[in-house]
């Protein structure tokens, strides 16, 4: 078959609709369908309701299995618990969950909108890492 004449890939949008991140709370977090108004929505594992948009998943996810600062690496208690824009709304940064981790309230308000790997370099070389082995994996599929 030409390469002209080759079928298109769609690709599954649970694929692009995942986080990048391994581990927990990140993997708990489990797409659901794209909603009336076009925003992907999520189902947490462990809990039995939902869905909802991709911060507010974080935020359960967060609060039933708890986790680490992606910053700093210690546990993230629940009253230092926040969400991060890892490319700043400010900058140009969605909600999707690929930009989304989890971090002290002080870790969030020390980076502000600085680049992840401006702020902290392992950080941002752990994300960054991430993200591009979750792009090849799509990229594999449509080859």
């Amino acid at each position: 078959m030409s390469a002209a004449a080759k079928q298109p890939v769609i690709e599954n949008v649970a694929d692009a609709a995942r986080a990048c991140l391994p581990g927990k709370p990140y993997q708990m977090i489990v797409f659901d369908r794209i909603n009336g108004s076009k925003v992907p929505v999520y189902f947490v594992g462990g809990i039995a309701d939902g869905p909802w948009n991709a911060q507010n998943a974080f935020t359960k996810a967060h609060t039933q299995h708890g986790g680490d600062c992606f910053y700093c690496k210690k546990p993230v208690a629940k009253d230092q618990f926040s969400v991060d824009h890892i490319e700043a709304k400010a900058k140009g940064g969605s909600d999707s969950l690929q930009n989304l981790l989890i971090c002290h309230k002080a870790c969030n308000q020390h980076k502000g909108h600085f680049p992840i790997e401006a702020f902290n370099p392992e950080a941002g070389k752990e994300w960054l890492g991430a993200l591009l082995k979750q792009i090849q994996a799509r990229l594999n599929r449509i080859a």
